[in-house]
């Protein structure tokens, strides 16, 4: 049995961020109040913010999200 403590301690030093994360903004209508972004990418309530990040996307990738986000950021600045 571990203390709270020992796997506190173990968390820091073993964890790493090898993972990109994305898919957690949701986009929807504009009277959907789970979804924080519009279809255009801009923050409800928020003018003149907009997320073009992986975070946007609706589901998972096959490849390295990389290219996709960036392909977000360009059409959002378009």
């Amino acid at each position: 049995m571990r203390t709270g403590d020992e796997l506190l301690d173990y968390i820091h030093k073993t964890h790493n961020n090898v993972y990109h994360p994305y898919c957690t903004v949701r986009m929807g209508a504009d009277d959907d109040p789970s979804a924080p972004l519009d279809a255009r990418l801009r923050v409800k309530g928020v003018e003149g913010l907009r997320v073009a990040d992986g975070s946007v996307m609706p589901d998972l990738v096959t490849v390295n999200p990389c290219v996709t986000t960036m392909m977000i950021g360009e059409k959002c600045a378009d």
